[in-house]
């Protein structure tokens, strides 16, 4: 088994953070499986978040709009080149700027973008039907069920994403 393998296993206290102010945990993705670092359409990060086994808890899911807005901050900066903000007691944002979960660059056009382009999936149904809502730099918007990455289905003139699942689960007493 090689270290990394033993790291994900092995750490379940950093693996989770509990959020008292919602009574939520929240799986932290850099211990998820290797295989969890490629793009998501709305299926693929459902069927993720109720299959993976992580700290021991088989009972993850994606979290609705309202619970993500507990966790994804709206960026401070522009846009552009910025890392999307989390509430710090999550470990996003050092996890990050570290590199310690490091989300895939992509291109779309022929143009490459860093990994810190990510839309975070939602359970909760979007506008349209074939659609649910997600977050994007703490933003939610309504995007189709069937896109993996992207780019401004929103109105704006440049807005490329990749899908992306942050899994939760109630806290057991």
């Amino acid at each position: 088994m090689s270290i990394e393998t033993a790291r994900r296993i092995v750490s379940a206290n950093d693996a989770e953070w509990l959020d008292a102010s919602t009574g939520l945990v929240w799986a932290r993705p850099w211990y998820y499986p290797p295989h969890a670092a490629r793009q998501w359409n709305f299926a693929d990060a459902q069927s993720f978040c109720s299959t993976v086994a992580l700290a021991g808890y088989s009972d993850w899911r994606l979290p609705s709009a309202e619970e993500l807005q507990h966790v994804f901050l709206v960026s401070a900066s522009g846009w552009h080149g910025a890392r999307p903000q989390f509430v710090e007691g999550y470990g996003l944002n050092k996890a990050l700027s570290q590199g310690t979960w490091a989300p895939a660059s992509f291109t779309l056009n022929g143009i490459k973008f860093q990994g810190n382009r990510l839309f975070f999936w939602t359970n909760t149904p979007g506008d349209q039907m074939g659609e649910h809502v997600g977050f994007y730099f703490g933003e939610p918007h309504s995007i189709n069920d069937g896109v993996k990455a992207g780019e401004s289905q929103w109105g704006h003139l440049l807005n490329p994403f990749q899908g992306y699942a942050l899994c939760v689960r109630a806290a057991t007493p």
